[in-house]
């Protein structure tokens, strides 16, 4: 394969458009869930960990790791 179809494969058909509104994050909503939701440490699902392996979490929860 050439380098120059190589490079039309990888190319995300969005390049050099704006973002569709469906994309967008809501800025707001991620600031103040930022700044109000807090982890229940109780809970052993909602702890934070390290490592090497990634993320951990999704946003819909209530994880620290997604804020």
């Amino acid at each position: 394969m050439s380098n120059e179809a190589n490079k039309a494969e990888t190319l995300s058909p969005l390049a050099g458009k704006p973002a569709p509104k469906e994309m967008l994050v809501d800025l707001a909503r991620l600031e103040r869930d930022y700044s109000e939701r807090c982890p229940d440490l109780a809970d052993p699902n909602q702890r934070v960990s390290f490592g090497t392996s990634g993320h951990r979490g999704s946003y819909s929860g209530n994880h620290s790791s997604d804020l």
